[in-house]
């Protein structure tokens, strides 16, 4: 019943987020997470133990063996895949496409499909290979879900970024960067993707655990503040970067000096 009220609560918290919690900034806030602290982490902990008992049951069934064949397989498909999917594409769609932009539009949205396709089974994989042993609880459930969500939410964003700056092909380079500039921000997708996935991540382990409204506010002004440090930390690459140039094949034009494209 505790358990319900705070769902409730939380639901109600997401509709009125400044209006139901004490600011960060102010004593009460942490008085607040303080207090909630204690239940907070047995909460956690017993989640986590759901997910130890479920890997224990695994491990001392028959069918460890296969238990290590997946997560093998699934490190395969996660690292191994999308350098391979990217070869392959980069040489067979070009011959297929028409010689214009629309090529490289192509090329990256099916990099990116096929990208969180990679991701997603690697993840879905991994999450089989704990489901062997039998003992899988409705939170775990709900966690490879919440995992999922979060993995292919993060491989859409890489995959983008990578499409958009495209540091090692520079004719295959959506947006009119110069070689520069995109390999300064290469790192950014990356940031973006790992921080706003996992602080989802962390927002649906809350609710999966049904931790206080405390820890919730906690995670996202945390999340909140790294992702403006990316951010900050993006601009001022920016700015420190020569004047970009088009990124077209063949375009012999000259960088306008003041040109910020992006």
């Amino acid at each position: 019943r505790g358990a319900d009220m705070i769902r409730q609560r939380r639901a109600q918290f997401h509709d009125a987020l400044t209006v139901r919690t004490a600011s960060p900034l102010t004593p009460r806030f942490w008085r607040n997470l303080r207090d909630a602290m204690p239940r907070d982490a047995a909460r956690l902990r017993a989640l986590g133990a759901d997910l130890g008992d479920a890997l224990s049951a695994t491990l001392h069934s028959s069918h460890r063996g296969a238990f290590f064949g997946y997560l093998v397989l699934a490190l395969l498909v996660a690292m191994g895949g999308p350098w391979l999917a990217e070869r392959i594409l980069v040489h067979a769609l070009p011959a297929r496409l028409p010689g214009t932009r629309l090529r490289r539009s192509l090329l990256a949205s099916a990099a990116i499909v096929v990208h969180v396709f990679l991701i997603g089974s690697a993840l879905q994989l991994a999450w089989s290979a704990v489901r062997l042993g039998g003992t899988f609880s409705d939170d775990l459930q709900a966690l490879q879900q919440a995992s999922l969500r979060a993995a292919v939410y993060a491989a859409f964003v890489i995959a983008l970024g990578h499409a958009l700056l495209s540091r090692r092909l520079s004719s295959w380079r959506l947006l009119p960067l110069s070689d520069t500039l995109a390999r300064r921000l290469s790192g950014v997708p990356w940031w973006i993707a790992c921080l706003s996935a996992l602080g989802g991540l962390m927002s649906d382990i809350n609710a999966i655990a049904g931790t206080s409204l405390s820890a919730e506010v906690t995670v996202h002004a945390l999340f909140a503040l790294l992702m403006w440090l990316s951010m900050a930390a993006a601009l001022r690459h920016m700015r420190a970067a020569p004047p970009a140039a088009t990124a077209d094949a063949g375009d012999s034009a000259q960088p306008d000096t003041e040109s910020r494209p992006l």
